[in-house]
């Protein structure tokens, strides 16, 4: 039985839907200010959570 994780294409699938996040949040004004003030989160510690 595989596992969720190897159904969405493991850690490859997983680096290129947050790199697609973060392009797209960060190219948004409206919700931009959201990652820009939690320093704290950033793109290494978001693939790990996921």
């Amino acid at each position: 039985m595989s596992t969720l994780y190897d159904k969405l294409g493991g850690a490859t699938a997983i680096d290129l839907a947050v790199e697609k996040f973060y392009e797209k949040v960060l190219a948004d004004e409206r919700v931009q200010h959201f990652l820009l003030i939690q320093t704290c989160l950033n793109r290494s510690s978001t693939k790990n959570f996921l």
